[in-house]
């Protein structure tokens, strides 16, 4: 999505790679018990909304070649 956009602004490839591996990180620092996720904080009650939306990105995540932990993707 990124390359859509040509902007002398636009971060260089591995600032957007380290940016994206950081945020898969929390994200999944995030996964409650049940396997959703919440707003905010891993404290908080899962949100199915939020979740949804997750997991899509964990789908997008892993098919643009990036490590979602096993447990995180079956879990989600």
């Amino acid at each position: 999505m990124v390359d859509a956009f040509e902007s002398a602004a636009r971060p260089p490839d591995a600032v957007i790679d380290a940016e994206a591996r950081e945020a898969i990180s929390t994200i999944v620092g995030l996964q409650t018990g049940d396997g959703g996720f919440p707003f905010g904080s891993r404290n908080r009650e899962s949100v199915p909304y939020n979740s949804v939306h997750v997991a899509h990105g964990l789908v997008v995540a892993r098919d643009n070649g990036y490590v979602v932990p096993e447990s995180t993707y079956n879990g989600a």
